[in-house]
C-alpha cells in the first residue's frame, strides 16, 4: 500500500472528537471523586489527576524553560490505546502563566507528558469503577475504599505536582519548591503552621489546604472544569461562495462601507477584518476552513484525531515535516490532539498582565506509544500563534 494510502486509511480510523469545558459542582462529592485519578478523568485546570501515582516527574521538569518558574497544569486527556501496555493512557499539558514568556512566540513555556499503564497494575483495580448512576446508589466511602489507588507519593499542597519538600517548621505542609512554599505561606499557612505544630497526632492533613486562603492558589492554578467529549457533527451548511466572491465582497466593503452578503456573521467578520486591515485573510483558504469548521460547534476547546491532521488557524506558522522531532525511542511522532483558542475564554487569563494567548496548540505523540508505565514521557507541542498569522482574536470569536 502506498504511503499516501496508508495515511488516508489512518485518518479514516476514527472521527474527530471534540472536547468541551463543563463546570464542576464543587460541593458535590461525586463530582469531586469523578475528576480524581480513580476515574481516569479528562479535565481542565485545578491540579493533575496523575495516572502513575508513584513515579511522578521531578519538579524541575515542570519549570518553564524561559522564566524557570513552575508551570501550571492546563489540562489532561484520557486516551487509552488498544493494546495492553497502554490500557490506561493519559496525556498531561502544562503551561506557564507568565504572559511575558508567551510573548516570545515559542513552545518553551509548555510541557507535554504522556503516561500509560497495563490493565493489571499496582495502582488501580482490574475492574472499571462504577458509572455515575451506580455511584449515587452507593456510598462515597465504599466507592473510594474499593477503587482508591493503592500507592501514592507526596504532592505539593499548592499545585499537585511532586512535593518532596516540606515546611521546616511544622513538617506537614509539602511543596514542589520554594516558589510555591512562599505562595502558601502568604496565602494562609503562616497562620496555621504553629497550630499544626501543636496539633494532636491524627490531625486531618487536608485542613492544611482547606485552612489556607485560596486567593493566592487561584493565581497559581487555572480554573477547573471537566473535559467532556462528543463526536464532531457533520457539516449541514451550504456555502457555495468562491474565494473570489468573498474577496469581491471585501473590496466592495472597503470602497463603499457596505456589504453584499445576506449573513450577519459574514458582515461582522468582514467589518472586523477591514478594521484591522487584514485584506490577505479573505484569501487565506485555511483561515476560511478554520472558521467554517469551528462554526459547527463554536464552544469546542479541544479536537482529538490521532493520526489525523490539525485544523490550523492559517496557512502561516504551520510546521514542516522536519519540525516534528522523532520520539526518544526512534519512532515517528503523529498528531494526536489540539487545544483550541476558545479554551482561553475559560482560563481567566484576561486579568493577567501580558496575557497568555495562542492560535492553536498541536500535540504530537509517539506513534508506537512507547513506555512501560514507569515514567512520564515528554512529547512534542507545536504552537501556532495569532502573532504569526496576523489574525485578530476578535475575528476568531475568542
Amino acid at each position: 500500500m502506498a504511503a499516501c494510502e496508508r495515511a488516508k486509511q489512518r485518518r479514516l480510523e476514527k472521527e474527530v472528537e471534540l472536547g468541551f469545558a463543563e463546570e464542576i459542582v464543587t460541593d458535590d462529592p461525586i463530582d469531586r471523586l469523578r475528576i480524581s485519578s480513580t476515574f481516569f478523568p479528562s479535565k481542565i485546570g485545578g491540579v493533575p489527576a496523575w495516572l502513575n501515582l508513584q513515579d511522578l516527574p521531578d519538579s524541575r521538569r515542570v519549570l518553564c524553560s524561559i522564566c524557570q518558574k513552575p508551570m501550571a497544569f492546563l489540562l489532561q486527556i484520557y486516551a487509552p490505546m488498544p493494546h495492553d501496555r497502554s490500557f490506561h493512557r493519559s496525556i498531561f499539558l502544562f503551561c506557564c502563566k507568565d504572559g511575558k514568556c508567551h510573548a516570545k512566540n515559542s513552545s518553551e513555556c509548555f510541557l507535554v507528558l504522556r503516561n500509560q499503564l497495563r490493565r493489571e497494575n499496582q495502582f488501580y483495580s482490574f475492574h472499571p469503577p462504577p458509572d455515575i448512576d451506580e455511584m449515587r446508589e452507593l456510598s462515597i466511602k465504599s466507592v473510594s475504599d474499593e477503587f482508591k489507588p493503592k500507592a501514592w507519593t507526596d504532592l505539593c499542597d499548592v499545585c499537585g505536582c511532586r512535593g518532596d519538600k516540606v515546611c521546616s517548621k511544622c513538617h506537614m505542609a509539602q511543596y514542589c519548591g520554594r516558589e510555591h512554599q512562599t505562595i502558601d505561606w502568604k496565602s494562609g499557612h503562616k497562620g496555621i503552621c504553629t497550630q499544626l505544630l501543636c496539633a494532636e497526632e491524627g490531625f486531618d492533613q487536608d485542613q492544611i489546604v482547606e485552612g489556607s486562603n485560596t486567593r493566592f492558589r487561584t493565581k497559581v492554578l487555572f480554573p477547573e472544569y471537566e473535559l467532556v467529549t462528543e463526536t464532531e457533527p457533520n457539516d449541514d451548511t451550504n456555502d457555495d461562495k468562491s474565494e473570489e466572491e468573498k474577496m469581491n465582497e471585501y473590496k466592495h466593503f472597503v470602497q463603499n462601507g457596505t456589504v453584499l452578503t445576506d449573513s450577519d456573521s459574514d458582515d461582522k467578520e468582514l467589518e472586523s477584518l477591514a478594521n484591522h486591515g487584514k485584506e490577505a485573510l479573505i484569501a487565506d483558504k485555511q483561515f476560511r476552513k478554520f472558521k467554517k469548521r469551528v462554526s459547527r460547534e463554536p464552544k469546542q476547546v479541544l479536537r482529538y484525531h490521532r493520526n489525523g491532521e490539525p485544523l490550523w488557524v492559517s496557512d502561516e506558522g504551520k510546521p514542516s515535516d522536519g519540525d516534528i522531532p522523532v520520539c526518544d525511542c526512534g519512532s515517528e511522532r503523529v498528531f494526536e490532539f489540539q487545544v483550541m483558542p476558545q479554551l482561553l475564554n475559560y482560563l481567566q487569563v484576561d486579568c493577567i498582565e501580558e496575557s497568555v494567548d495562542w492560535g492553536t496548540l498541536a500535540i504530537y505523540t509517539c506513534s508506537q506509544s512507547c513506555g512501560d508505565g514507569s515514567a512520564y514521557v515528554t512529547e512534542f507541542l507545536w504552537r501556532q500563534d495569532f502573532a504569526d498569522t496576523g489574525i485578530p482574536t476578535s475575528v476568531l470569536g475568542v
